[in-house]
């Protein structure tokens, strides 16, 4: 008898080690995997009839391709029309989305959910047969494995997802992570209002935010994702929970410029504004102007210190220069930019308007028309310093100069960000990022090139002129370690530029929200806690 008991109690503590160690879903048995699902006898029997010899009670027993497979069985007959398999005539398509080729995975399937139910139970799919997968907004996160998946995997994509609605007050507008900022838009405008994101039409929702989120008039509104006041996510678990400043105010705070770390959003609420009325003009400049355009941004960018209502785009390559002024009031040519007026320009980019932010975004984005190309970012944030920006624009005229037998096409993008906007995520609940009270610029730089051949070969150039442009930083004692996630190149280590004492309590929140790491070993890529 006793020795019975003893017998099954081993085997007990056998099963239940077995389940700890390899599984992330606490589910046991197909059974009530099937229930969690909302299958029907018709669709089980369907399942049934088509798994084979594949033991749905003990996934152990399936290889990555084994697991995939039948996870991709399962969500076809869970998601019906909204599943796409990897013969489907649209398949490519969808594939093909994303901003960047080098994101270009091939994934076993594709699921487009259209609910926060819907991605509850394509989490129970991935969890209860431990299957990679990822998740995909807008695609417009150039990193490779960001945004996609191959073939041992499931793609997540939310571009069905694509509510944009207003409260009565019109205060907060809660929109779907499918959408893309041009899109959102546009109902918005048509109500009197607007919501600061993105500052091109094709940036996707869902990652802008959980990326931090650079927009017009910082030192206003802060970042995007400082607006965010709640955030509706599908958790590890497949719960759907809400997190804001009354309820999971730790996840709140973590969502807000953190990526992927923690569960999939499935609808952002977000502080909505008047639309207004701005005013905005671009111009091109020919490659001598560059020294003086160089110190004029440094004079603008503690101009705008003392002038909230500036704001500004400032690119450059070694062929021209493009520089947009943008302000907040319909104050046609402000004296914040007079610095530039008198530089000559080559040609206009965007006629001198005053319009809404709808309007302001149009304009913006017909000067980077879309065009699918394999593409590297990269960030370094440094303070102001005139000496030291015309030392990292010769450091990015050499990089240029050497990508250019790889036919690649490169940028150099200055952002001024005002202590002022630092100072307004004290002002809602704060955020994870960690930036210091002071102006700064957060630097950009970004090659773009056709051959995949040439993919090693720009991967380590860019890192070279990371190197070289943080060293003259350090150098000069003028280095900033806290980056925006947006900004930044896939071997840059931003969760640890937040600092230690954020990233210890952003790995804490994940421990209570994905203790069993679901967002971290089975999420294909990203800016995850595992690699900080």
């Amino acid at each position: 008898m006793h020795a019975n008991v003893a017998s099954t109690l081993l085997a007990l503590l056998a099963w239940s080690a077995h389940v700890e160690a390899s599984t992330y879903s606490d589910i046991n048995g197909s059974s009530r995997f099937f229930e969690k699902l909302g299958l029907t006898p018709a669709e089980k029997s369907h399942l049934s009839q088509h798994l084979g010899s594949a033991d749905l009670d003990d996934v152990s027993t399936l290889d990555p391709s084994e697991r995939s497979t039948t996870a991709c069985l399962v969500a076809s007959v869970v998601f019906g029309s909204k599943f796409v398999g990897q013969s489907a005539s649209g398949y490519q398509d969808v594939v093909e989305i994303n901003w960047s080729n080098t994101c270009w995975l091939e994934p076993r399937c594709i699921v487009q959910p259209t609910s926060a139910q819907e991605v509850s139970k394509a989490m129970v799919i991935v969890t209860y047969l431990e299957t990679k997968f990822a998740i995909r907004s807008g695609g417009h996160n150039p990193n490779p494995g960001f945004g996609g998946v191959g073939d041992e995997g499931i793609l997540i994509d939310m571009s069905y997802m694509t509510e944009v609605t207003l409260s009565e007050d019109g205060s907060i507008a809660s929109l779907g992570p499918g959408n893309r900022f041009g899109e959102a838009a546009k109902p918005l405008d048509s109500l009197g209002r607007a919501v600061h994101g993105g500052r091109n039409n094709q940036v996707g929702i869902g990652g802008y935010f959980l990326g931090g989120g650079l927009t017009y008039f910082n030192s206003i509104y802060g970042l995007g994702a400082d607006n965010v006041v709640n955030y509706e996510i599908v958790l590890a678990n497949s719960s759907i929970i809400n997190a804001n400043a009354e309820s999971n105010e730790d996840l709140w705070w973590a969502l807000k410029g953190s990526g992927t770390n923690y569960g999939i959003v499935t609808r952002y609420d977000v502080q909505a504004t008047d639309n207004g009325s701005y005013w905005f003009e671009a111009f091109y400049y020919a490659p001598e102007q560059i020294d003086v355009l160089l110190d004029a941004i440094v004079q603008y960018a503690y101009a705008a210190e003392e002038d909230p209502n500036a704001d500004i785009s400032f690119n450059l390559n070694p062929a021209q220069g493009f520089v947009e002024f943008i302000y907040a009031k319909p104050v046609v040519r402000p004296d914040t930019f007079n610095m530039f007026y008198d530089i000559p320009s080559k040609s206009q980019a965007i006629n001198s308007t005053i319009g809404s932010m709808l309007d302001l975004n149009d304009a913006s984005s017909s000067t980077t028309p879309e065009r699918h190309l394999r593409r590297f970012i990269t960030s370094v944030v440094h303070k102001f310093d005139t000496e030291l920006l015309k030392d990292v624009y010769a450091e990015y005229v050499k990089f240029n100069s050497e990508v250019a037998e790889i036919d690649a096409v490169t940028g150099m993008v200055v952002q001024p960000f005002t202590s002022a906007a630092v100072r307004h995520a004290s002002s809602t609940g704060s955020n994870p990022i960690g930036l210091t009270e002071e102006l700064q610029n957060h630097m950009e730089y970004f090659i773009q090139w056709e051959d995949s051949a040439n993919d090693e070969a720009a991967l380590a150039a860019i890192q070279n002129i990371t190197a070289k442009v943080e060293a003259l930083a350090r150098s000069k004692g003028l280095y900033l370690e806290s980056k925006i996630m947006n900004d930044a190149g896939f071997t840059q280590n931003v969760l640890a530029s937040y600092g230690p004492e954020n990233l210890k309590r952003l790995r804490n929140i994940a421990s209570r929200y994905d203790p069993s790491q679901v967002f971290q070993n089975l999420q294909n890529d990203g800016f995850l806690l595992s690699k900080s």
